[in-house]
Formats: structure tokens, C-alpha cells, sequence
């Protein structure tokens, strides 16, 4: 398993353990949209919306590699196009809440 995997399969279990714990307050559940991305790499994008303790909440993942488009891989605009992997990771979290007795929690 790659390290580029081995992050993936991480940062997606802490999006499902960040997700259950959020459900596990509030009387809603998340919504997920599943994507990919073609040159490589995808996500998944969580909403819960209107819940009893919550009234937004996301916990994001995406993780993208492949090569960089020609249009940028090709230094100074030259017409010789160089081959420049990229990968990147990168996940996010917001919850916002209902009552003023529940912090607003930014998940970095």
C-alpha cells in the first residue's frame, strides 16, 4: 500500500468517526455525495442540515493526484510539455450550531 493510500484510508475512517459522532448527537443524519475526479483522485462531500443540536454541518475529504493539464505543465508557456504529477489531500469541517449553548467547532 502506498502512502498516498495509506492517507487516504485514514483521513476517510476519520471522516466516518467524525460523522457518526456528529449523528450520534443530533436527531439528522449526514447526506454524502461520492465524486471523482478523471485525471485522478476523488472525494466525499457530507451535509447534515436541520438537526435538533445542529443546523449545518460538513466533514469533507478529497484526495486528488495525477498529472498537472498541459495548459500549466509547460513552464513559461513553452511548447514542450513536461510531465508534472501532482497529489493532494485535503479535508475539511464545519459545524454550525442551533443554540447558543453549543461552540461553533472548525475541523481542519
Amino acid at each position: 500500500m502506498t502512502w498516498r493510500e495509506k492517507t487516504e484510508l485514514y483521513f476517510n475512517g476519520l471522516q466516518d468517526r467524525i460523522s457518526h459522532g456528529i449523528e450520534e448527537l443530533d436527531s439528522a443524519s449526514f447526506r454524502e455525495d461520492a465524486w471523482s475526479r478523471e485525471g485522478g483522485g476523488g472525494g466525499r462531500t457530507r451535509i447534515l442540515e436541520q438537526g435538533s443540536v445542529f443546523e449545518k454541518a460538513g466533514v469533507n475529504f478529497s484526495s486528488v493526484h495525477g498529472n498537472l493539464p498541459e495548459q500549466f505543465a509547460s513552464p513559461n508557456g513553452s511548447r514542450r510539455p513536461c510531465k508534472f504529477p501532482i497529489s493532494r489531500e485535503r479535508r475539511r469541517g464545519m459545524v454550525w450550531r442551533r443554540h447558543g449553548f453549543v461552540a461553533l467547532l472548525p475541523i481542519c
